[in-house]
């Protein structure tokens, strides 16, 4: 990486956009679809490090829920936000799939488009999140994970909390098999897994890497 460029482009966004809250700390959570990363990330935000979430995400209720009340449209605007919202104690943690990463390069470029420097999609990351751990969760068992992403693509339910109300069930339609959806579901899973080893090894950098199977056995509340 080329440290020099990504200083000088770290210092013109902090004067420029003085505003946004460049963390002294951070890590990514790479994800794709039914891997327990709302499980992960829920722990984090239990115990203070940081309050990851798809921030980047360009899914239109997610947004809604949020109701931060800003112009998405607008780079500037959105970083303030997401960088504020998601630390905390010092510690900005984020969530991302691979499209929500592309959203996150895009808008981040935008805030850079008058930085007369070319830099790559790893170093983009640096100048925002200084020296940022990256953690990869994922699912051994593939064919788990694409049952799990289609079941869930048939009722909208993608999580749930303990105690919640679930009498809206008794108006959902049953899921059905469909072997194709599923096959898509497995394309999906398998096209998130292949772009982040792809960016990991191509620049070089370490993940900790955690299996969903592991982390559920071995989840503590």
């Amino acid at each position: 990486m080329n440290e020099t460029a990504i200083r000088k482009a770290r210092e013109y966004i902090i004067e420029t956009y003085p505003d946004i809250p460049i963390p002294a700390t951070s890590y990514l959570v790479l994800f794709s679809p039914r891997t327990g990363s709302t499980l992960l990330s829920s722990y984090f935000t239990n115990i203070g490090f940081g309050c990851p979430i798809e921030a980047f995400t360009s899914h239109l209720n997610y947004r809604k829920n949020l109701n931060w009340d800003i112009d998405y449209s607008d780079p500037h605007a959105h970083f303030k936000k997401a960088f504020s919202y998601q630390t905390v104690n010092g510690v900005m943690g984020m969530k991302m799939s691979y499209i929500q990463f592309k959203l996150f390069l895009e808008d981040a470029r935008k805030l850079l488009e008058t930085f007369d420097t070319e830099l790559g999609d790893a170093e983009i990351v640096e100048v925002f999140l200084p020296q940022v751990y990256y953690i990869y969760i994922r699912r051994r068992n593939k064919i788990k994970q694409a049952i799990s992403l289609a079941k869930a693509g048939q009722t909208g339910i993608w999580a749930e909390e303990e105690g919640q109300n679930t009498e809206y069930k008794k108006y959902l339609l049953p899921t059905v098999y469909d072997h194709r959806y599923i096959e898509s579901c497995l394309d999906t899973s398998l096209t998130n897994d292949i772009f982040w080893e792809i960016y990991l090894q191509r620049n070089n950098l370490s993940a900790l890497t955690v299996f969903y199977e592991d982390l559920v056995t071995t989840y503590v509340v």
